[in-house]
C-alpha cells in the first residue's frame, strides 16, 4: 500500500496491490480523494467510531 499527497493536483492518492505466493496478484486498487476538513467538538464524535483503546507516544 502506498499513500501520498499530490501537491500539484491538491489531492490524496492511494495505490494497493495484494499478492499471494501461490496465486499471484489477487486484486489492486488505485484511487484519489480530496478532504473537506471540518471542525468538530469531541462531544460531537459518535462513540462507535472512536478507537477501542489509545496509547500515548513520544
Amino acid at each position: 500500500m502506498c499513500e501520498w499527497y499530490d501537491d500539484a493536483e491538491r489531492e490524496f492518492k492511494i495505490e494497493v496491490k495484494v499478492t499471494n505466493k501461490v496465486w499471484g496478484r489477487l486484486f489492486g486498487y488505485k484511487g484519489r480523494f480530496q478532504v473537506d476538513w471540518q471542525t468538530v467538538r469531541p462531544a460531537e464524535i459518535p462513540a462507535d467510531i472512536l478507537p477501542h483503546r489509545t496509547e500515548k507516544r513520544e
